[in-house]
Order: structure tokens, then C-alpha cells, then sequence
């Protein structure tokens, strides 16, 4: 039993790693300004629940950065950062929310709850 217990620990944390890798990755291809590789690997990590994967999609649609410029989805992405507890999201969500049009807050709303 301790053998298969062992193997489940190194199992998640090479995943741990493998994630932490991705997140890594799509920061330095963000710093070089290599916005299509950068969504690549954080919109899958975003999608999996990562609060710092998440906030950095929501400035990637916020600019328009490696995909569609779209206020709504930049909106979703920070809101749901807030809610995973990232400490910056929660201004950046209020800040995009001042310009942003009563269409696009009412798609971004239903974007949360699909």
C-alpha cells in the first residue's frame, strides 16, 4: 500500500510541476511579446482553475493580445480570478467594468454562468 501512496504523491507532483511549467512558459513568451504562445499555454491552465492563469487571460483579451480583443471574456477571466482568490483581479474587473458597454457586461454576465 505505501508504494502505491508514494506513487500517487510523485504522480501529482510531477503534474504540479508540468503545470507550473505551462504557467512559466506563457509568462516568458508574455514578457519576449509572444501573445500567441503565451495563450496557449494559459488558457488551458485558466480553464483548469488557475487564479494566476485566469487574471493574465483577462489581460490578454483586455488587449487584444494573442487573441480577439473581447471585454467580455477579459471580464469573465478576471472574475473568475477574483473568485480564486487573485489579489489583482478584483481591480482590473472594476477598472475594465468602467468602460465597458451594457452589451458587453451582459454577455460577459452570461459567459459566468454557462
Amino acid at each position: 500500500m505505501r508504494p502505491a501512496i508514494l506513487t500517487l504523491v510523485l504522480i501529482f507532483s510531477l503534474c504540479l510541476a508540468a503545470q507550473a511549467a505551462d504557467y512559466d512558459t506563457g509568462i516568458d513568451a508574455y514578457s519576449r511579446q509572444d501573445y500567441r504562445v503565451a495563450a496557449a499555454n494559459l488558457l488551458p491552465l485558466a480553464a483548469q482553475g488557475d487564479a494566476r492563469a485566469q487574471y493574465s487571460t483577462g489581460i490578454l483579451y483586455q488587449q487584444g493580445q494573442g487573441v480577439l480583443q473581447d471585454n467580455a471574456l477579459a471580464w469573465f477571466w478576471f472574475t473568475k480570478a477574483e473568485l480564486g482568490g487573485h489579489p489583482r483581479a478584483v481591480q482590473a474587473r472594476f477598472q475594465l467594468e468602467s468602460i465597458m458597454t451594457t452589451q458587453e457586461l451582459e454577455q460577459a454576465r452570461k459567459y459566468l454562468q454557462e
